[in-house]
């Protein structure tokens, strides 16, 4: 877990000295600028996904960062755990195969280690033959330790539809988690 670090009240006449310099500047300005939690994955293959159906992503096995250990590439894939505690941004998106019929749909799921959820980031696209579908969405929400946040999809095309790991226009589906501040 990251530790988030605080300012104190300073004193009259109180000196400011190399350790209070280093714990009150210094470590805040390092946990800002390279230590807050951050996680950042792509799929690397596709996802089919029913008709109908709400669908957790759960080809997310490419990181280029996770700084917290908040994701593993080989259990619960579609998870993003918090270990720190605080309010998050979370970005995602996905790509869908080229089919002109119905919507297709894509939200953010907290899902709370107390007991429950909250989804929000949500929103649908009618289906158009012309585009690839791609979408993109983003959501903030507060976490506690253990919540853990998932990206859903949702399509109705009459069948079974890709989510592609290219995109089917050059960029992988992706996922970005950052910590923004303590709730």
């Amino acid at each position: 877990m990251a530790t988030v670090p605080s300012f104190t009240t300073a004193l009259t006449n109180q000196e400011l000295t190399a350790a209070r310099y280093n714990a009150e500047v210094r470590d805040f300005g390092n946990f800002f600028l390279t230590g807050k939690p951050m996680v950042s994955a792509q799929a690397s293959s596709n996802q089919t996904v029913s008709n109908t159906t709400i669908t957790a992503v759960n080809n997310w096995t490419a990181e280029t960062l996770d700084n917290d250990s908040m994701h593993s590439t080989s259990t619960n894939v579609s998870r993003f755990t918090c270990v720190t505690p605080g309010r998050y941004r979370i970005t995602a998106s996905v790509g869908w195969a080229v089919n002109g019929s119905g919507i297709r749909a894509i939200s953010i799921r907290n899902t709370l280690a107390a007991g429950g959820f909250r989804s929000g980031g949500a929103w649908a696209l009618p289906a158009q033959a012309i585009t690839t579908g791609d979408m993109t969405t983003c959501w903030s929400d507060v976490m506690a330790a253990g919540d853990f946040f998932e990206v859903r999809v949702y399509q109705s095309s009459g069948g079974n539809l890709v989510l592609g790991f290219l995109n089917f226009d050059g960029g992988a589906p992706a996922v970005q988690i950052e910590w923004i501040h303590n709730a």
